[in-house]
């Protein structure tokens, strides 16, 4: 079986996205299976951090990169968040299904509205895409972007909403159901707008740059007079990373600090798979470049399959289990995803 080949798209931001995919089911895997007293072994420790930086931060500053392209009209670009986000409600049914039928039967007293409603990448897409459409109309340039990625990035630190709000039966209060996709600590707010909107933020004021200076790409200088000063940065935050990288909950709702340790860890990352062009024409580099190439249906379909085998196997596996699943779940994604990619185009 050959490799697709696609000849018009940029190599380096594929590849991130297609190894970003794996680090992406390798945490879901871990996440959702592991038993919890494994989760402070190494390989575990080792999932958790690379399921962090080189995952989600990946996607959205590329998000960002490719967002606004060149005569981009708002009312295109808008629609194109909508969908995003109904996509994203659909894929909560999706990947909860088989937990909606235990809840239906009776089987699982959960508050399924968690579930129903949890704000992952998709949704956060779609309400991004929404709104960098509306603020790009007022034509801001590349360091507008970069003030507003770190402004939104410094003001998470101090709006953590806190618990969610109850009314008075004790049940959850519909509007935390609404604050959730802006800035919540809830158990289903996994990327709230704030702060993760400073990835994509990043992601337009990099490409505005790039497109006025084109050449900051093609001179190699550049990127050795970045690379000591993101080795630093990178070195200095390491520790706090990894503490944030394991704690779901300040991963999900970091500040400024992290954010800017992620940023040179990400320019690191890219150093390194821009170093592996040389074998592009191998297998293994092409497989997982289609990966990224068609990232949203392979996050569709990974999350398809893990979210329905957690209803029966949360954290019910031991460390060789888990990668062991991990694997068949891999596979199965990519065999599904080529498949539908062949249906497509046949």
């Amino acid at each position: 079986m050959r490799p697709p080949d696609f000849p018009d798209r940029a190599w380096l931001p594929d590849q991130l996205k297609g190894w970003a995919v794996i680090w992406m089911i390798l945490v879901h895997s871990v996440e959702l299976f592991l038993e919890p007293d494994q989760r402070d072994g190494p390989i575990a420790q080792f999932a958790l951090f690379m399921g962090g930086v080189p995952a989600a931060p990946v996607f959205m500053v590329l998000m960002g990169y490719y967002s606004l392209p060149a005569g981009s009209a708002f009312i295109k670009t808008f629609v194109r968040g909508g969908k995003l986000l109904i996509w994203g409600l659909l894929l909560n049914v999706g990947l909860n299904l088989s937990l909606i039928i235990k809840w239906l039967t009776g089987q699982a007293e959960v508050n399924i509205y968690q579930f129903l409603f949890g704000i992952d990448i998709l949704i956060f897409a779609g309400m991004a895409v929404m709104i960098v459409s509306i603020i790009n109309l007022l034509k801001i340039r590349w360091y507008g972007w970069f003030f507003l990625s770190m402004a939104v990035a410094l003001i998470s630190q101090w709006l953590n909403s806190g618990p969610p709000l109850k009314d008075m039966t004790g049940a959850i209060h519909w509007s935390a159901y609404i604050s959730a996709i802006f800035v919540n600590s809830a158990p289903w707010s996994y990327f709230p707008l704030i702060p993760w909107l400073s990835y994509v933020f990043f992601g337009i004021g990099l490409f505005r740059l790039i497109a006025l200076r084109p050449r900051i790409l093609e001179r190699t200088r550049y990127s050795f007079y970045l690379a000591l000063p993101g080795i630093i940065l990178f070195l200095l935050g390491l520790a706090s990373g990894w503490k944030i990288s394991q704690n779901l909950e300040q991963y999900y709702h970091h500040g400024l600090a992290f954010f800017i340790w992620a940023l040179a860890f990400i320019f690191l990352l890219s150093l390194t798979v821009k170093a592996t062009y040389i074998w592009k024409n191998q297998s293994l580099f092409q497989w997982i470049r289609f990966l990224g190439v068609k990232v949203t249906s392979v996050y569709i379909i990974q999350w398809l399959i893990i979210g329905n085998l957690g209803t029966w196997l949360y954290q019910t596996l031991n460390i060789f289990e888990t990668l062991l699943l991990f694997s068949v779940i891999l596979l199965s994604t990519f065999s599904i995803s080529f498949t539908y990619y062949k249906i497509r185009i046949s």
